[in-house]
């Protein structure tokens, strides 16, 4: 072995140990702690900043108001409890029927909690329609034919949209009434 790495071997000996280089990196660590923990203060309150002036501009939601993305997720949920309901009449999937209604009564109580504009419900939706999305896009990334991969674009299509629009509703939900 030659002299360099002896002194590297003692050198990392001494770091693992914990000997030689704790002194160096307390002191090296209580002098950038300082500088680090005031920018992010700084970042923190930009942050809040922001925060705040993007929620003076939202105005909460009339009494009888139902943004698009409050009908379109309504109109999906009922369009979702129908075909439900028709492929379980029609004995569709091969399972029991009892699925297919089960789900339509969650999606009609869904729509009817989100025209209700209940801020769960539309938390729970959201949920699922993320859950959803990401769930088409693995089948999307592992699509055997066109038909698959058209089925998950358009699912993504359909949901992606309509999530988005109910982050919207969400806030305007939260602002307080003044």
């Amino acid at each position: 072995m030659s002299a360099p790495d002896a002194e590297r071997g003692e050198e990392a000996r001494a770091g693992a140990s914990g000997e030689a280089g704790a002194a160096g990196r307390d002191a090296a660590g209580a002098a950038t702690s300082e500088p680090r923990d005031a920018a992010m203060a700084r970042g923190y309150a930009r942050s809040r900043a922001k925060t705040e002036a993007i929620q003076a501009q939202l105005t909460p939601l009339g009494p009888d108001e139902r943004p698009l993305g409050i009908k379109l997720a309504v109109a999906l949920a009922i369009f979702l409890a129908a075909a439900n309901l028709i492929g379980a009449a029609l004995g569709a999937g091969g399972e029991s029927p009892a699925l297919g209604v089960a789900f339509a009564v969650l999606m009609v109580g869904l729509a009817v909690g989100t025209w209700q504009r209940r801020y769960l419900v539309i938390l729970l939706y959201q949920a699922l329609l993320a859950i959803t999305i990401i769930a088409f896009a693995l089948a999307l990334a592992l699509a055997s034919n066109l038909l698959g991969a058209l089925l998950a674009v358009v699912v993504i299509g359909v949901c992606a949209p309509i999530f988005w629009l109910l982050v919207r509703v969400m806030a305007r939900l939260q602002v307080p009434r003044g």
